[in-house]
């Protein structure tokens, strides 16, 4: 499959190359995209990785896996249980991940429908995508989640002071139930890529099942809490 950023770094000597599905003219668009690829777009090229590579599916799998963490551990902390190693590790992990996949995100080639179709791979236009569709979502997450770090460093400090940071660090706690939005993001992501029918629909009934079992939990929590 040909991606616009391909199309843009393409030879001038052949300005009426048509597409072969529809037979039109792209001359006069190879032109224009030309110009509108900048020397930095071209070296940040090779960065760019496609939306259905093995890489960025792998890479959704995970989120994925650390939504489902978030929502079993988040509601857990009206049970006011002990921090332990491990939490604090998963707790870590979570926040890196997280913060590395704002940047991942400036790097991920997005299918254009300004492009007839093709996958846009040009690193301009792929960060003006993603600015003006998931970026403040994925802010506000990674904010809390380093606020919550600050906050917890400044409360071990001024454990005497009048200063109270256990409920300034329950308020921030829930903003990570934003990334649910993400997890169905990256649902459909994975399913589409699913080729075999029984498979298809065996995840469907697991996404069902881990649903009922989140609400249960978290109701749970919410009653015993």
């Amino acid at each position: 499959r040909r991606t616009t950023g391909q199309r843009a770094s393409m030879d001038m000597s052949a300005p009426f190359q048509t597409d072969k599905n529809n037979g039109d003219a792209l001359g006069a668009d190879n032109m224009e995209t030309q110009g509108d690829t900048s020397w930095l777009d071209l070296q940040l090229q090779c960065l760019v990785v496609q939306p259905s590579s093995a890489k960025r599916i792998l890479w959704e799998f995970i989120g994925l896996a650390l939504v489902i963490y978030d929502i079993v551990v988040i509601p857990l902390q009206l049970l006011e249980p002990e921090e332990d190693a491990l939490s604090t590790a998963f707790s870590w992990i979570c926040r890196l991940f997280w913060t590395a996949d704002v940047a991942f995100s400036f790097f991920t080639g997005y299918i254009s429908q300004d492009s007839q179709g093709m996958v846009e791979t040009r690193p301009y236009y792929i960060a003006r995508h993603y600015l003006r569709s998931r970026f403040l979502l994925d802010l506000v997450i990674v904010g809390c989640d380093w606020i919550e770090v600050v906050v917890g460093a400044i409360g071990d400090e001024g454990s005497g002071t009048a200063f109270k940071p256990i409920s300034m660090l329950r308020a921030l706690r829930p903003f990570r139930f934003l990334r649910i939005a993400k997890a169905r993001n990256m649902a459909d992501f994975v399913l589409e890529h699913i080729r075999s029918e029984g498979a298809m629909i065996g995840s469907y009934v697991a996404a069902i099942v881990l649903l009922l079992i989140g609400l249960v939990h978290i109701i749970a929590c919410l009653w015993y809490g």
